[in-house]
């Protein structure tokens, strides 16, 4: 999405349209994130009717006058004013309409930190998209239509199309389904997706498999295609986007890493010597694997409890450039999650229960400057 300056859309809130269900519409427009246009007019929409100017004037226990305030969307002056208040910068983190602006602003975005779980914190979006007492493991697809959930009572893998896209609380609708016993019956512990909804990797007994989508994103149209087998129960599994490197969580609690010297074919995989344990963060059994899209962490979950792990790579895809682990506990929502999963972008945690209920985190954060 392309970034916006800040001036072009706040403009001090100059008053005028008055009424009608116009807040509404601003906020629709700007959290659908359709497309830049819509998040822009949003924005608009919302100054016209001086809402932007109410959300960050009435900030509670924050006392900004109303030319500091103004002077944080400023071009000239924002980044002091961030600098310096580190409220500010939590308000803006915990206000969809701030939060964004600032994903689209050339003067802000650069300082959002995503895939961010230490300071993870609960978006209100709770939904109910598979009712079953099996489930291990999830997987959203790239535009968040889709949501897959892996079961193991029938040794079947389920494809849900959301009613609103995003949207867990709209409803679903089951559109797909694959038999993963036919081909392997051993126990399935996690699933991950490629970007474009092509291919489908599975973390079976010792094996991962994979399956060719013949169509995008329809699991109807999934074939059996590769295995690659590691002599070791394979509890989590993850590639990076390009599907050149291979992640596994293996049951001594190692998470190690692998070439693939034909990305797009598992079988090719190689293992490249480098090894990160999460045992002394997360117990035994640590279970369910996801690389950030850039490389820039690797996270976890702990077999019995709600604690989810993160580790900072500072070499992309690099698991032994590690950095100090952070956590996140979700044991105020759930006390033991099934499965995980991140939207594509790390701002957005999602977590399944063992029974397909879905909760949401907010994970981006503003950086101090």
């Amino acid at each position: 999405m392309a970034y916006t300056n800040l001036s072009d859309i706040v403009g001090g809130g100059a008053g005028g349209d008055s009424g009608g269900g116009y807040d509404a519409i601003a906020l629709q427009m700007i959290l659908g994130n359709a497309n830049t246009a819509s998040v822009e007019g949003g924005w608009k929409m919302a100054d016209r009717r001086e809402v932007f100017d109410r959300l960050v004037f009435n900030m509670q226990g924050i006392e900004l006058s109303q030319a500091t305030a103004a002077a944080a969307f400023d071009d000239a002056a924002d980044v002091a004013v961030l600098r310096a208040n580190s409220r500010l910068r939590e308000y803006i983190r915990q206000t969809p309409y701030l939060l964004n602006l600032a994903s689209l602003s050339d003067e802000l975005s650069a300082h959002l930190s995503y895939w961010d779980i230490a300071n993870a914190f609960y978006a209100g979006d709770v939904g109910q998209v598979f009712t079953n007492s099996s489930c291990v493991s999830c997987r959203f697809s790239a535009d968040e239509s889709k949501v897959y959930v892996l079961s193991t009572s029938d040794d079947y893998i389920y494809e849900y199309t959301l009613n609103v896209a995003g949207d867990l609380q709209s409803g679903s609708t089951l559109t797909g389904s694959f038999d993963y016993g036919a081909i392997d019956a051993s126990s399935p512990y996690d699933l991950w997706i490629n970007p474009t909804g092509t291919r489908l990797y599975l973390a079976l007994g010792l094996n991962v498999r994979q399956l060719d989508l013949g169509t995008a994103w329809d699991l109807d149209s999934a074939v059996a295609a590769s295995v690659y087998n590691l002599s070791q129960v394979v509890r989590g599994v993850s590639l990076s986007p390009d599907e050149s490197r291979l992640f596994v969580i293996l049951n001594n609690d190692d998470i190690k890493s692998y070439t693939i010297g034909t990305p797009g074919t598992i079988s090719t995989a190689t293992a490249d010597g480098k090894t990160l344990s999460v045992n002394e963060t997360l117990g035994s059994s640590a279970k369910i694997c996801r690389i950030a899209a850039d490389g820039s962490a690797i996270f976890a979950s702990s077999n019995s409890g709600a604690v989810i792990g993160g580790w900072p790579l500072s070499t992309a895809f690099d698991i032994e450039t590690d950095g100090s682990p952070e956590t996140f506990n979700t044991a105020s929502q759930l006390s033991s999650p099934a499965g995980f999963d991140f939207n594509e972008d790390g701002s957005l945690l999602s977590i399944m229960s063992g029974s397909g209920q879905f909760y949401r985190y907010k994970t981006v954060t503003v950086e101090a400057l």
